[in-house]
Protein backbone atom coordinates (compact mmCIF):
# COMPACT_ATOMS: atom_id res chain seq x y z
CA UNK A 1 0.00 0.00 0.00
CA UNK A 2 1.66 3.18 -1.16
CA UNK A 3 -1.18 5.56 -1.96
CA UNK A 4 -1.61 8.77 -0.06
CA UNK A 5 1.80 8.89 1.59
CA UNK A 6 3.42 12.19 0.75
CA UNK A 7 6.49 12.26 2.90
CA UNK A 8 7.75 15.69 1.90
CA UNK A 9 6.38 19.12 2.72
CA UNK A 10 5.34 21.14 5.71
CA UNK A 11 2.07 19.58 6.84
CA UNK A 12 0.61 16.21 5.94
CA UNK A 13 -2.89 15.18 6.94
CA UNK A 14 -3.39 11.44 7.02
CA UNK A 15 -6.42 9.74 8.48
CA UNK A 16 -5.49 6.47 10.17
CA UNK A 17 -9.03 5.40 10.77
CA UNK A 18 -8.03 2.40 12.86
CA UNK A 19 -5.67 2.35 15.82
CA UNK A 20 -6.57 -0.93 17.50
CA UNK A 21 -3.54 -2.97 18.51
CA UNK A 22 -5.35 -6.22 19.26
CA UNK A 23 -5.21 -7.61 15.72
CA UNK A 24 -8.98 -7.54 15.31
CA UNK A 25 -8.76 -5.91 11.88
CA UNK A 26 -7.02 -7.48 8.90
CA UNK A 27 -4.84 -4.92 7.10
CA UNK A 28 -5.85 -6.19 3.64
CA UNK A 29 -9.50 -5.45 4.40
CA UNK A 30 -8.65 -2.03 5.86
CA UNK A 31 -6.67 -1.12 2.74
CA UNK A 32 -9.36 -2.47 0.39
CA UNK A 33 -11.71 0.24 1.63
CA UNK A 34 -9.08 2.99 1.47
CA UNK A 35 -8.47 3.18 5.18
CA UNK A 36 -5.17 3.33 7.00
CA UNK A 37 -4.06 1.68 10.21
CA UNK A 38 -1.72 3.26 12.72
CA UNK A 39 0.70 0.43 11.98
CA UNK A 40 0.94 1.66 8.36
CA UNK A 41 2.29 5.00 9.57
CA UNK A 42 4.66 3.36 12.02
CA UNK A 43 6.02 1.03 9.33
CA UNK A 44 6.86 4.06 7.17
CA UNK A 45 8.12 6.35 9.94
CA UNK A 46 11.55 6.81 8.38
CA UNK A 47 9.98 8.09 5.14
CA UNK A 48 8.17 11.05 6.66
CA UNK A 49 10.05 14.33 6.44
CA UNK A 50 7.01 16.49 7.16
CA UNK A 51 7.19 19.05 9.93
CA UNK A 52 3.69 18.10 11.10
CA UNK A 53 1.60 15.00 10.44
CA UNK A 54 -2.08 15.36 11.35
CA UNK A 55 -3.95 12.14 12.06
CA UNK A 56 -7.74 12.19 12.20
CA UNK A 57 -10.99 10.42 11.30
CA UNK A 58 -10.97 7.76 13.98
CA UNK A 59 -13.56 5.13 14.74
CA UNK A 60 -16.34 6.28 17.04
CA UNK A 61 -16.15 2.87 18.75
CA UNK A 62 -13.25 4.13 20.85
CA UNK A 63 -13.18 6.95 23.37
CA UNK A 64 -10.91 9.88 22.36
CA UNK A 65 -8.75 9.35 25.47
CA UNK A 66 -8.21 5.72 24.49
CA UNK A 67 -7.26 6.72 20.92
CA UNK A 68 -4.77 9.27 22.22
CA UNK A 69 -3.16 6.78 24.62
CA UNK A 70 -2.79 4.12 21.93
CA UNK A 71 -1.19 6.54 19.48
CA UNK A 72 1.17 8.10 22.02
CA UNK A 73 2.40 4.69 23.19
CA UNK A 74 2.83 3.29 19.68
CA UNK A 75 4.61 6.13 17.90
CA UNK A 76 8.35 5.78 17.35
CA UNK A 77 10.58 8.61 18.53
CA UNK A 78 11.05 10.08 15.05
CA UNK A 79 7.29 10.71 14.74
CA UNK A 80 6.32 11.46 18.33
CA UNK A 81 6.94 15.23 18.27
CA UNK A 82 5.47 15.78 14.82
CA UNK A 83 2.23 13.80 14.93
CA UNK A 84 -0.79 15.87 15.98
CA UNK A 85 -3.97 14.04 16.87
CA UNK A 86 -7.18 15.68 15.65
CA UNK A 87 -10.05 14.20 17.64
Amino acid sequence: MEYGYEAHGGVRARPPTLVDRDGSHELAVIHKYGHTHLDDLIARAERFENEVIIVSHFSTRMHPDQIQRIIERALPAQLRGRVKIWL
